[in-house]
């Protein structure tokens, strides 16, 4: 049983360091990559189209920048949840060894 709770425990970390990777990505292409392709429209195409164009782009960042805090909360709440049911399952398997000897 132990090598089992052991193993999901490994297993639930990935994820959370899965989902730390993507939400890390995604905040980078937001704030820096993403922008720049923001400002070089800024710079290169000038009219109310390039405005609707901008506010658009603008938007989606801020889907991206939502998206990257999401999944970086969901991996914090695995970790949290895996190391919960960890301590839970090896605070029960003593308590198994206390009663049955």
């Amino acid at each position: 049983m132990s090598d089992s709770i052991e193993l999901n425990f490994r297993n639930a970390r990935k994820q959370a360091e899965v989902l730390d990777r993507l939400a890390q990505r995604l905040k980078t292409i937001s704030e820096s990559e993403y922008e720049e392709d923001v400002e070089t429209v800024c710079q290169c195409w000038k009219g109310e189209n390039a405005e609707i164009l901008v506010r658009k782009m603008r938007d989606f960042q801020k889907t991206l920048s939502k998206s990257a805090r999401d999944l970086d909360r969901a991996g914090k709440t695995v970790c949290k949840i895996a190391k919960t049911s960890y301590d839970a399952d090896r605070t029960a398997e003593a308590i198994a060894r206390i009663f049955t000897g």
